[in-house]
């Protein structure tokens, strides 16, 4: 129960940092601007982040526009990749 309280005040802790950011910038702004001063922010808060690690997970969506369109969630691991 204790970790589950310890992972619920770091959940707290970020999405308050991400508020932070949203509502000082707003909206319209590209990606790389939100990223950059979330990065800021979560810093400032004693977080230790890195931005844009890469991973061996890669997801996407399948999209058909066939005669019955299927929009299709794909989730999977590129060994091949480096």
């Amino acid at each position: 129960m204790e970790n589950l309280t310890q992972l619920n005040e770091l959940t707290d802790r970020v999405i308050n940092c991400f508020f932070k950011v949203y509502n000082k910038l707003g909206y319209g702004f590209l990606e790389k601007v939100y990223e950059r001063a979330l990065f800021i922010e979560l810093n400032k808060n004693g977080f230790k982040v890195d931005c844009q690690k890469p991973t061996d997970v890669e997801f996407g969506l399948l999209l058909n526009f066939g005669k019955r369109p299927e929009i299709r969630r794909k989730i999977f691991s590129n060994n091949l990749k480096k």
